[in-house]
């Protein structure tokens, strides 16, 4: 039918039902595609996830407009969480001392409400009817103190596994998503201890075992009365940008940590630093293109809202793209983040200056820095700041090559230096004394002062509300009982947000003394006019100010001491006849050579570095040192530190993990070459270890305190002193059971260490024993040093053993540490009840014996080192000020036939 219709039609009947075929088909076809599409397949994004990109780009870029008030009427931190505000104080006569360095006399501080409320000199200003008036007699008051590097909460008090947060170390080094708030413990009793040494604000960082550590927090020192970690972050209550920028900041690391935490640990990437500057370009680069994504989206986003408006979601392919493990990074590489970076090396903070500029990011702090101030130019070029220690170095050998003028160098480049803490690696409680020992060094006092203020306030983008003591700031306020930068200065008050948040027990007793303010000496003295040789030369020292020769020492006036052509000691006293080579000594001080004990000077040079080493001993028996010692100030830089620093006798050991360390070896630290005339006692004290430290893997019989005494009675020998390394108190009192039924020539014993020792001060007063406290100041820092005597807060061991007839020296933990020993015998000095009592010739025989005689007696080497004395080698220090302050500069070390006038450390 079909077939005879067509044949009859013509061919324009044929061409015209062609087309309309074709068309209607091709409609039908449209049509059904089109309605298919739209029911059964995805459209764009919704509008909510259009409308959150939107924000998110939006957000991109910080704003540089964020409000900085400048007269805050609110303290967002205080009160928090409904608790009671704090009272109103007013503060009267005090000597202010500000961030910017300036010290203003009979100034007058009111805090209210958290804030500083008013700040005025010459008595204008009146106190309100409630305020809590406070007579500040003349004494000195600074803002509370800034860290920009702790780890406080995170590595807790005491150390245990169980919370042990610092380093994530499991799958990568790289690990900018993680944050440092999630491992912070409220509960950690560092945070009171550290408020107690001034410490109002932290930078609580991640750690430096991953080459990116994650996001750090800043906190404030006021436990909450909520419990919880977010109410101490410098942020909390903060609404907005109302209450100011509210920053983020971030840790990186380079060099040797991430190197040993998973190339030698693990076998894996980094194993060099040629793997770390990789990685860091691989991450980085990764999140780099995620932020260029992000900005595409956004481009495409904003073009298709101008072109359809309310339906622009509808032709967007996909959300905006935002993954977490990238966040941070990209808010880093959008100026969001306040980046912190741990590098020590010259070339490790050149490598991270290079990383930033090809990814276009800041750094706003390189940490550590123990180089930087060999390239000094660099980093204020790019604006980079160094948060450093004043002193802290040759523990590894990216520490070594530091200085004590780093800080110098640094400003004097136009770098803008903070000193930090890396707490619990130093204290963060004595953070006031890294500025202190800065300033001692030369660095300029008010400096000094800003560089644990004003400036780490600065470099956390938070100058503007801490670090200094200005209307409308957070009232973080501290009192101190004398100049914040002598030796052993702590506060009396402390307040944080305005709330009293510490207390001296001494307080009452401080406060009520009037105290007349001198402006730290500028370092005005000048050095002694020296002869350019002593030696084969009879010499007489004239116009000695204080002669601090021995025990039995008293103040003589014109005191003097004559040293023979062989370096022997002929005269000393007033009476002495002046013959030979003239020195006028100018009124200064001179005191018997310094002696370190337990340390591992001349041993080793740097612990992490076994080529340094002569090795240790791996044996359960007693074995000698001296074999193993090395000596030369050419080729040592901690002999020759030691040496200029007065240090004039180290009694050394090789390390050993268990029992049994070995006998150490008494010798001249001067010594340019190995000879008899080096050693003091060829050998010197049998050392045992008691406690955890003593347990190793290689001898099971350490596992307990019973297998360590009974490895110890195996290895007992009659040639004393017995040197017990202990810090517990039952480990001590075992200690005691196991010398009772001893012969009495095996009862001499030394505790090295001893944090626990005041506990049983009396009982060892009555076996006339010794302690050498090391560390000096100790922290509750393990389960078995929880009762330590938090230093300047409570009497000291010192104080206690002393009162109980103990013999009692000092040490260092690092043996870099060695030239702070005669300020850590001033700072036990200051911390007597009756110090203020002392005259200045008491103070430094005081402080003098816990690093002279004292020790000399408990390693029964006082026949030769410790005093000076007729007939014996010449062996002395001369100080341009008094002994164990920072005030006072080594001028000469003698000893023998040795000397060193050149005394500057560099």
């Amino acid at each position: 039918m079909f077939k005879q219709q067509l044949k009859s039609m013509n061919p324009m009947q044929i061409s015209l039902s062609t087309f309309i075929l074709v068309s209607a088909s091709l409609v039908l076809f449209l049509f059904a595609r089109d309605e298919s599409t739209l029911k059964y397949q995805p459209v764009g994004i919704s509008k909510i996830r259009y409308d959150e990109g939107l924000e998110k780009c939006r957000g991109r870029f910080i704003d540089v407009s964020d409000p900085i008030p400048t007269k805050r009427q609110r303290n967002p931190r205080s009160p928090l969480r409904n608790e009671p505000p704090p009272k109103s104080v007013f503060i009267k006569n005090a000597v202010l001392w500000d961030g910017d360095g300036k010290v203003r006399r009979n100034v007058d501080i009111q805090l209210k409400n958290g804030l500083i409320a008013a700040v005025s000199e010459g008595n204008s200003l009146q106190p309100n009817e409630n305020d809590e008036i406070i007579d500040a007699n003349g004494h000195i008051v600074t803002p509370g103190l800034v860290d920009m590097h702790s780890h406080a909460g995170l590595d807790s008090w005491p150390e245990l596994e169980g919370d042990s947060d610092t380093n994530e170390m499991s799958e990568s080094p790289v690990r900018p998503e993680l944050r440092s708030l999630d491992g912070i413990d409220p509960w950690d009793p560092a945070f009171q201890i550290i408020n107690s040494g001034g410490v109002t604000t932290s930078l609580i960082l991640p750690g430096s075992g991953n080459m990116m550590g994650g996001e750090a927090y800043p906190i404030k020192h006021r436990f909450p009365k909520s419990h919880r970690a977010a109410d101490m972050l410098l942020n909390a209550g903060m609404n907005g940008t109302v209450d100011g920028h509210q920053w983020r900041f971030m840790k990186m690391a380079c060099g040797e940590n991430p190197i040993n935490s998973y190339g030698v640990e693990k076998g894996v990437l980094p194993e060099s630093r040629l793997g770390e500057a990789y990685l860091f370009r691989k991450r980085i680069s990764i999140a780099y293109e995620e932020m260029l994504q992000q900005d595409e989206w956004c481009y495409q986003a904003e073009k298709r809202q101008s072109t359809y408006l309310d339906n622009a979601h509808i032709f967007m392919k996909s959300p905006y793209p935002a993954s977490l493990d990238q966040e941070s990074l990209i808010a880093l590489l959008r100026g969001k983040i306040l980046l912190n970076v741990h590098c020590y090396e010259s070339y490790d903070i050149e490598m991270m200056v290079r990383l930033s500029k090809e990814f276009g990011f800041k750094i706003r702090a390189f940490h550590h820095a123990l180089e930087a101030w060999q390239v000094a130019d660099l980093l204020a070029e790019e604006g980079i700041s160094a948060a450093i220690f004043s002193d802290m170095w040759g523990y590894k050998k990216e520490a070594y090559d530091s200085s004590v003028k780093a800080a110098q160098v640094l400003t004097n480049a136009g770098v803008k230096v903070s000193f930090k803490s890396d707490h619990p690696v130093l204290n963060s409680q004595h953070l006031i004394f890294e500025a202190a020992r800065a300033h001692s060094y030369g660095f300029d006092a008010s400096l000094a002062i800003q560089a644990v203020t004003s400036i780490p306030a600065e470099r956390m983008g938070q100058d503007w509300r801490i670090g200094y003591i200005r209307e409308g700031y957070d009232a973080d306020v501290v009192i101190w009982d004398k100049q914040p930068l002598s030796i052993g200065a702590h506060p009396l008050k402390v307040f944080t947000d305005g709330f009293n948040t510490f207390t001296h027990s001494d307080y009452e007793v401080s406060i009520s003394k009037p105290y007349d303010f001198v402006t730290p000496m500028e370092h005005l003295k000048q050095p002694l006019p020296l002869p350019k040789t002593l030696a084969n030369t009879r010499t007489t020292y004239v116009n000695i100010g204080g002669l601090v020769h021995s025990p039995s020492a008293i103040w003589e006036p014109n005191s003097k001491l004559t040293v023979d052509e062989k370096g022997i000691v002929l005269c000393i006293g007033p009476a002495c006849e002046v013959t030979g080579q003239v020195v006028d000594l100018k009124g200064s001080w001179v005191i018997p050579g310094m002696i370190a004990a337990g340390v591992h000077l001349g041993i080793e040079e740097i612990s992490t570095e076994p080529g340094t080493s002569s090795g240790v001993n791996s044996e359960t028996t007693l074995r000698d040192s001296y074999a193993g010692l090395f000596v030369g100030r050419k080729r040592s830089r901690e002999l020759n530190a030691a040496f200029k620093a007065g240090v004039t006798t180290s009694i050394s050991t090789r390390h050993n993990s268990g029992a049994v360390i070995g006998t150490s070896t008494a010798f001249r630290v001067g010594s340019p070459r190995i000879s008899h005339d080096t050693f003091v006692k060829l050998q010197c004290s049998n050392h045992f270890r008691v406690g955890v430290d003593a347990r190793t893997a290689r001898d099971p019989s350490t596992s307990s305190v019973n297998g360590q005494l009974d490895t110890i009675r195996n290895n007992f020998n009659h040639r004393p002193p017995n040197v017990f390394e202990v810090h517990g108190a039952s480990d001590i009192f075992w200690i005691m059971r196991l010398l009772e039924n001893r012969p009495q020539m095996d009862r001499d014993i030394v505790i090295l260490g001893g944090v626990e020792s005041h506990i049983y001060a009396s009982e060892l007063g009555q076996l006339n024993g010794s302690v050498i406290l090391n560390p000096a100041r100790c922290t509750p820092n393990t389960w078995h040093t929880q009762e330590c005597l938090v230093p300047s807060t409570s009497p000291s061991a010192y104080y206690k053993l002393k009162e109980n007839g103990v013999n009692v020296g000092l040490s260092v933990q690092e043996d870099n540490a060695i030239r702070d020993l005669i300020w850590e015998a001033g700072w036990q000095v200051a911390d007597l009840p009756n110090y203020e009592e002392l005259t200045d010739f008491e103070k430094a025989k005081e402080a003098a014996s816990l690093v002279t005689w004292n020790i000399a007696k408990a390693f029964k080497i006082d026949d030769q080192v410790g005093t000076i004395e007729v007939g014996r080698r010449a062996n002395f220090v001369v100080y341009n000020g008094l002994p164990g302050t920072l005030d006072a500069k080594v001028q000469l070390v003698v000893d023998g036939d040795l000397f060193e006038s050149d005394t500057d450390q560099y």
